[in-house]
């Protein structure tokens, strides 16, 4: 409650009284509750029996804690709540004899230097006699005297004053400490409120304590400890899940999900389980904000223009999707949509599982491409092929060239392919990625694989110069390698393309500075493979300073656009599965020979 310097003791005694009645008698009704449920838990067999009372019990066995935890806190509650007022009460009775005494010492002052005043104005006539000067002398002396014992009096005053209002503050301080204390919060003590909150393995530590209602409450109450996730040590994550047991992995998941689905160092089946929850919450501000969108729509009477409809569009792609992350048909192991965060995973982890694929898609890949189902489809190839493979489809930040937006291509952020600083940071995130997702039992030991397409390569190469290795690094038409990469010589290298935009620009030795897997030995690689219009493309030098033939038409230059069309279709091409086109089945198959031999 507010108060002040001139109003220390501002407050409703009587009012606190009121709440501290209420937290007594909630907590007299909470242990009633409790009684009651323990009643019917001890209810013998002969009376009720079954599935029903077996559900009922294991259903009991969580709420009677619950239960016993709500009435305790309430009754400390009540019992700080009344002792605050009481207190509250008695600082009320000081201040009001204080407040008395001032004004009271005030009014004498005033009225002594009134006297003292009027005294000083008959001085000159005192003079003439001697004997009455003598008398005024001695009643002037008096009135300084009292008047310097009435100063004295209001010094002491305000000195009273000002421990009243410490005393107000060391109260309100003695009250916030004992409402968040051990007795009152019970398991949810030392979270938040004025001391240190635990960080790091005392995080999840502590954590490990809560049941689901009390982890609902402390995150609701304490959101900024979802962001947590990132000061642990994935190996830390690791130990911690695996000496829980069945019960506080399950409250876990069930309140905690949130923190879950981002925690470096789980098993990925328990990421996507938690991610599977979160799609629900997501799923409904998304459902929300559309709403929303359509109901200024039907006002204005008319669709919105620009980003509006965008968003619009977005919105009812991205709904699509976390509804088939509910159902289960999407396995979301990481989902930040503001952040442009996602990595999907194919397939499912077994004791049987033989080989993880990391699939890192390329330039312009936005949140949009994961809605479409474009940049899952090799992962999803690889997979149906043999189940032993996991593939996991990452995007963990904005990519060069996205429109986060509308998820289109963004043109004027195209030169981001060939930033080295963006690849370099890029390349200690997936790093970290391939280390965490390894502490996985059914993850790590196994044959690690890298793939990438067009700019997804860069990032593959840039975290091995950040330390992941792989025993497999596929290049599909690879954007290239950044300064400082070096072969693992443990590491597999190869290269698959089309003729292609991306292979005509390489020839410039413009892209990574000429460090490209068809230029670098260390990529074993075929000839091109050909594209259902290469026609077009024939007699053309795939080097546009190359001699070419006569024959304008197979001239490669700007007033012809339909070999940039063919170039930029063969370049996606390489990316995509059977399913959605025939006309890579030749590249995917060597793709899969490869990487089994």
């Amino acid at each position: 409650m507010a108060w002040s310097w001139q109003d220390p003791g501002a407050g409703s005694p009587a009012g606190i009284h009121e709440i501290a009645g209420a937290r007594s008698d909630a907590a007299s009704d909470a242990r009633e509750s409790r009684r009651r449920v323990s009643a019917a838990e001890d209810v013998g067999d002969e009376v009720w029996a079954g599935a029903a009372k077996a559900a009922f019990v294991s259903r009991a066995s969580a709420v009677v804690p619950e239960l016993t935890l709500l009435a305790d806190g309430l009754r400390e509650q009540g019992k700080v709540l009344a002792q605050y007022a009481n207190d509250l009460e008695a600082l009320r009775t000081n201040q009001a004899a204080i407040e008395r005494d001032r004004w009271g010492n005030e009014a004498e002052l005033e009225g002594l230097q009134t006297e003292l005043s009027m005294a000083s104005s008959d001085e000159s006539l005192m003079l003439k006699d001697p004997v009455l000067y003598a008398g005024w002398e001695r009643n002037r002396d008096d009135v300084q005297w009292r008047i310097s014992q009435a100063e004295q009096r209001q010094a002491e005053l305000s000195a009273r004053w000002s421990r009243l209002v410490s005393e107000r503050e060391d109260l309100d301080q003695r009250t916030v400490a004992a409402l968040q204390s051990a007795e009152v919060l019970g398991s949810l003590w030392g979270f938040g409120g004025t001391g240190q909150a635990p960080a790091g393995r005392a995080l999840l530590e502590r954590l490990s304590d809560l049941s689901a209602t009390d982890l609902a409450v402390l995150f609701q109450a304490h959101p900024e400890l979802l962001e947590q996730h990132e000061t642990v040590d994935p190996a830390t994550v690791a130990e911690w899940w695996g000496a829980l047991d069945d019960g506080q992995r399950t409250a876990l998941l069930v309140s905690g999900a949130a923190l879950l689905g981002a925690l470096n160092g789980l098993p990925a089946l328990v990421r996507v389980a938690a991610n599977r929850r979160n799609a629900v919450t997501l799923l409904a501000q998304s459902k929300e904000r559309l709403h929303s969108l359509e109901t200024r729509r039907e006002i204005r009477g008319r669709v919105p223009h620009g980003g509006r409809n965008e968003e619009r569009l977005i919105l009812e792609k991205e709904i699509a999707y976390l509804k088939q992350v509910v159902a289960g048909n999407v396995q979301l192991y990481l989902y930040d949509r503001d952040a442009s965060r996602v990595i999907e995973m194919v397939g499912t982890p077994t004791t049987e599982t033989t080989r993880v694929v990391t699939y890192v898609p390329g330039t312009f890949t936005s949140l949009f491409d994961f809605y479409k189902g474009g940049v899952q489809q090799i992962s999803a190839y690889l997979n149906g092929k043999d189940s032993s493979t996991v593939a996991f489809v990452y995007k963990d930040g904005v990519f060069p060239g996205e429109n986060q937006t509308s998820g289109d291509m963004n043109l004027l952020r195209i030169g981001e392919a060939n930033d080295q600083g963006l690849g370099s940071q890029s390349g200690k995130t997936l790093a970290s990625f391939e280390q965490s997702m390894r502490f996985d039992p059914m993850l790590g030991g196994r044959e690690q694989i890298a793939i990438g397409h067009s700019w997804g390569l860069a990032n593959i190469t840039s975290s091995e110069v950040a330390g992941a290795h792989y025993d497999k690094v596929v290049s599909l038409s690879g954007a290239g390698m950044p300064p400082g990469w070096e072969r693992d010589p443990s590491t597999q290298y190869s290269d698959f393309s089309y003729r292609d935009l991306l292979q005509t620009a390489q020839h410039l030795g413009v892209v990574w500075e000429g460090s490209n897997p068809r230029e670098d030995p260390a990529f074993e690689h075929g000839g091109y493979y050909r594209g259902p219009d290469d026609e077009i493309l024939d007699g053309i030098a795939l080097d546009p300073t190359a001699s070419v033939l006569d024959n304008s038409a197979h001239v490669l230059n700007a007033t012809n656009a339909a070999p940039y069309e063919v170039l930029l279709n063969n370049h996606n091409l390489v990316a995509t599965g059977l399913e959605q086109s025939s006309d890579n089945a030749r590249m995917l198959r060597d793709l899969e020979l490869w990487l089994n031999k």
